[in-house]
């Protein structure tokens, strides 16, 4: 009986041991990826960002702020040295015309420098809305360092670093000396503000736990291209549907893209007219410029409409009439299409017909990534009972061919791995996007303007081909 509970001991050990090499979403909001879906430096908006240290090692950490267009330029690419416990600020505005990044803690960051002196053509660029990426590079030994007085002063201690990236220092050899491997313990946590406007929110953030291999160690210089969304392990785990699903990738930012994957997404929308209800929605895919890049992304990244469907119901559940795009006549069909994958991240505007406003701005009035729409409560204006229940209710964007509210719900976008274990397909249908959404409202007579933000509710579908 002993040796009989040894070798299961020893074959759960075992398994712990794989399955602790995947990239996961992580459970406790902490890990060594972390994703922002948004920022925005739009007519007054800041964002800010706070990255938190709660191991007691210390830690490099990399920061990449993107713009939203489909090449996902680095606008900064920051490298940043966190003491046990260590907090890391940044304020990202708009000052001269140009995004600019304020930080004004003592954290030792390098690479903050003006964007516009990179070789760049920004007018090429949707660098007003965009994501982040925060990506753990490893733990460094103080020892090497010097760090181990008590409190001598940042400056000596970003000296040390400083000087490690100097001509002939430690890691302009040697990037990796001192270093050890990733172990996770970042928490990053964002705020959208407009002092102007009035309002602030909070943002949902995407944690990833074990994104490396084990024992897989990444430490490059303040703008370097990686580490990236593509740099961690090939290999994915996920709960699903009360089994854990492994699976093995061809690059590191398909295995990021499986975690994200989504059938569908539903989230609120709440445009009531007493209190001048407005609601935007975010959507981000963050590893989309790695796949539109790939040679085989009809292949392994299939998606042949390249557009989604949409679908809304009222409070009390009645679908309201298809919504259309700003300007057009709606259509009786049921399958209204909205064209997407022409940027990272979109921000799609939720509108009435009437007492219409102008929508508050989290991107660009005037770029390709903003998308209008309005709910139209128009239709039932013989109904005044109907016409007030849809002014909130509840959208659904759908990631299919054909709409299911019209009798197919296929869907067809999809990423293809292998079973991790037996090498048989696995298919995760859907795109691979997060987000959110943000509920604005009006007191006129104070005046004032409430905000709250919304993190996207998901389904999912992953087909497997079980072994034999």
């Amino acid at each position: 009986m002993k040796r009989f509970l040894t070798i299961i001991s020893l074959f759960l050990i075992g398994f712990q041991c794989q399955t602790l090499a995947a990239v996961h979403l992580s459970n406790d909001g902490t890990g060594q990826l972390g994703i922002v879906p948004f920022y925005s430096v739009v007519d007054g908006n800041e964002t800010h960002v706070r990255v938190m240290n709660t191991s007691d090692q210390y830690k490099a950490v990399r920061v990449n702020v993107r713009s939203a267009d489909t090449a996902a330029q680095s606008l900064y690419s920051l490298n940043i040295y966190l003491r046990p416990h260590d907090t890391w600020r940044i304020a990202l505005l708009q000052r001269d015309g140009f995004i600019t990044g304020l930080n004004t803690d003592n954290t030792c960051t390098l690479g903050l420098t003006d964007p516009r002196k990179q070789p760049t053509d920004w007018s090429n660029h949707i660098w007003e809305t965009g994501f982040i990426e925060v990506i753990e590079m490893g733990e460094i030994d103080p020892a090497t360092m010097d760090f181990y007085s008590d409190y001598p002063g940042e400056v000596n201690y970003c000296g040390s670093i400083e000087q490690a990236w100097s001509n002939n220092g430690i890691w302009s050899n040697n990037p990796l000396q001192g270093l050890q491997p990733a172990t996770g313990g970042l928490q990053v946590t964002t705020e959208l503000i407009n002092v102007a406007a009035g309002f602030s929110f909070h943002m949902p953030v995407t944690m990833l736990a074990d994104f490396y291999p084990s024992n897989t160690t990444l430490h490059t210089a303040a703008g370097s291209a990686e580490p990236n969304l593509s740099s961690g392990s090939k290999d994915s785990r996920i709960l699903y549907d009360g089994d854990v699903v492994e699976t093995t990738w061809n690059h590191g930012y398909e295995a990021v893209s499986a975690l994200l994957m989504k059938q569908s997404v539903t989230n609120e929308f709440s445009l009531i007219t007493e209190v001048r209800g407005q609601t935007e929605w975010t959507m981000t895919f963050p590893t989309l410029a790695y796949h539109l890049s790939d040679p085989d992304f009809s292949e392994n990244f299939y998606y042949p409409n390249n557009e989604v469907d949409y679908a809304a119901f009222s409070v009390e559940g009645w679908q309201t009439p298809y919504p259309c795009l700003s300007g057009h006549t709606c259509s009786s069909s049921h399958a209204t299409k909205i064209d997407y994958l022409k940027q990272h991240t979109a921000v799609y505007n939720f509108m009435r017909y009437i007492n219409q406003d102008d929508p508050m701005n989290l991107s660009r009035t005037d770029a390709d990534n903003v998308y209008i729409y309005h709910v139209n409560s128009e239709s039932w204006r013989l109904n005044p009972q109907l016409r007030k229940q849809s002014q909130s209710g509840t959208a659904h964007l759908i990631f299919t061919s054909n709409h299911p509210y019209s009798g197919d719900s296929s869907v067809t976008a999809q990423l293809t791995g292998v079973d991790t274990h037996s090498g048989k397909p696995h298919v995760y249908k859907g795109l691979p996007m997060i987000g959110f959404a943000v509920h604005f409202s009006y007191n006129d007579a104070v005046p004032a303007v409430y905000s709250r933000s919304q993190a996207h509710s998901a389904k999912r579908l992953i087909n497997k081909i079980e072994s034999n």
